[in-house]
């Protein structure tokens, strides 16, 4: 793997993560129990949340698209994410949950808060070498060249629970990773030795990396659709 830069002790953590996202993942998937989702497959989703997150831009977009291609010719009934769609959450403010009363938030505290942190963040690399797995899907492993994104993501815990705003912050898991979901189930696998097999085959499959020099910050749904995104701002990381 061509892994480089930032701290090395946090890299091999990173590394260790993916490695037992996939052992976790593999035996579900070898055997067709996947986790399928039902808002993939016709159930109205009206859940919103406010997430900030930075778009992967060509020409890794581009490779992402052509795996992704790959992976439909196998399991055509799958969820695969549109191009207009591919990002890294940076972190998500609000999770995505039926009831959130977003018209009632104060965005701008929230769009004056992240651009007053954003501004002092340098830019950073994500290289995305190789595929993870969930028990959901397909992620591709990203890696970040310096603790830019780590020192962020610190400060953003920091300030945003200091600043009296609604959040939900870290409450699902927390995020620590630089991944991205490419794919995630909504029926059972129709091909699983195929599907399988093209995985293992595909685990170290390089895409390139991204030079990250903007964040977006976003109301969305649970999959990032277009169509269902607002964009409250964007912030410009600073030039070292």
């Amino acid at each position: 793997m061509a892994k480089y830069g930032g701290a090395k002790l946090h890299q091999l953590e990173i590394e260790k993560h993916y490695q037992n996202m996939w052992q976790c993942a593999w035996p579900l998937i070898n055997s067709n129990q996947t986790s399928y989702d039902p808002y993939l497959c016709g159930k109205l989703d009206t859940r919103r949340g406010i997430t900030l997150l930075a778009r992967i831009t060509a020409p890794v977009n581009s490779a992402i698209t052509e795996f992704l291609q790959e992976l439909y010719a196998l399991e055509p009934q799958q969820y695969y994410y549109p191009s207009c769609d591919l990002h890294v959450t940076v972190m998500s403010v609000l999770s995505c949950i039926q009831g959130y009363q977003l018209s009632l938030i104060d965005k701008p505290k929230y769009v004056d808060l992240i651009r007053s942190i954003v501004k002092n963040t340098p830019r950073f690399f994500i290289e995305f070498d190789g595929i993870t797995l969930a028990d959901s899907g397909v992620l591709l492993r990203g890696y970040v060249n310096n603790q830019s994104l780590e020192n962020l993501r610190s400060r953003l815990r920091i300030d945003i629970k200091n600043c009296d705003a609604p959040h939900s912050m870290d409450t699902r898991y927390t995020i620590v990773t630089a991944h991205s979901t490419v794919m995630r189930f909504r029926q059972k696998l129709q091909n699983p030795l195929g599907f399988a097999d093209f995985l293992c085959a595909n685990r170290q499959r390089y895409f390139g990396q991204v030079e990250v020099t903007q964040l977006e910050l976003v109301v969305n749904d649970w999959y990032q659709r277009q169509g269902n995104t607002e964009s409250l701002g964007t912030f410009q990381l600073s030039v070292v």
